[in-house]
C-alpha cells in the first residue's frame, strides 16, 4: 500500500467512526465531529485527486471548507438563503443533467454522482447552519452515498466507493432509529 492508498483508507476510517459518532451517539460534541471532518477530508481531497475522482475531490473539499468554518465558530445560521431555495437549485442541475443525459448517454453515473455531490454537500451545509433535521440529513446522505457510488467505481475509488457503501448504512440506521424514536400515540 502506497501513501496516496494509505491517506484514503485512512480518511475513509476516520468519516466513518465521525458519521457513526454523530448518528448513533446522542451525545456528540460539535468540535470533535467538525475536526474529525475536516481532518478525513483532507486525506481524502488528496487520495482522490492523484486518481482523478473529481466528485469525491469536490465533496470533501467543501466539506473540509464547512467545517473550518464550524471549528472558526462561525454561525451559518446567517446565510441569506433557504433551504427551499438550495432544493430548488438541485432541481435545477437535475433539469440540466437530464438534458445533458439526453444529448449523451455515457454519462449517466458522471451526471448522477455531481447530482449526489450537491446533495451532500447542500445538506451538510444545511445541516451545520441548522436549517435541516438530522433524520432529514440522514435521509440525503442515503440517497447521496447511493448516487456517488457507480462513478466512484468507474474511478477505481475503492475507499471512497467502501465509505459511501458503509455511510448509506450507517445513515439508513440512523433514519430507522430517530422513526422508531417516533410516537404518535404514548
Amino acid at each position: 500500500m502506497n501513501i496516496i492508498e494509505f491517506l484514503g483508507w485512512f480518511g475513509t476510517c476516520l468519516y466513518l467512526l465521525n458519521h457513526a459518532y454523530l448518528s448513533l451517539y446522542a451525545k456528540w460534541r460539535p468540535p470533535v465531529y467538525y475536526w474529525g471532518n475536516f481532518l478525513a477530508a483532507a486525506a481524502l481531497i488528496v487520495s482522490s485527486f492523484v486518481i482523478a475522482s473529481w466528485q469525491a475531490v469536490a465533496i470533501n473539499g467543501f466539506w473540509a471548507v464547512i467545517s473550518l468554518l464550524m471549528i472558526a465558530g462561525v454561525s451559518l445560521r446567517a446565510l441569506p438563503f433557504t433551504s427551499y431555495r438550495l432544493w430548488l437549485m438541485i432541481g435545477v442541475v437535475a433539469a440540466i443533467g437530464t438534458f445533458a443525459l439526453w444529448r449523451s448517454p455515457e454519462k449517466v453515473w458522471s451526471i448522477i454522482s455531481w447530482l449526489a455531490a450537491i446533495t451532500f454537500g447542500l445538506s451538510y451545509l444545511l445541516f451545520c447552519a441548522e436549517r435541516l433535521a438530522p433524520r432529514h440529513y440522514q435521509v440525503a446522505n442515503v440517497v447521496a452515498a447511493l448516487g456517488c457510488m457507480p462513478q466512484l467505481w468507474i474511478d477505481l475509488n475503492y475507499a471512497v466507493f467502501f465509505l459511501e457503501f458503509a455511510w448509506a448504512l450507517i445513515s439508513a440506521r440512523a433514519v430507522y432509529k430517530r422513526y422508531k424514536e417516533m410516537h404518535l400515540i404514548d
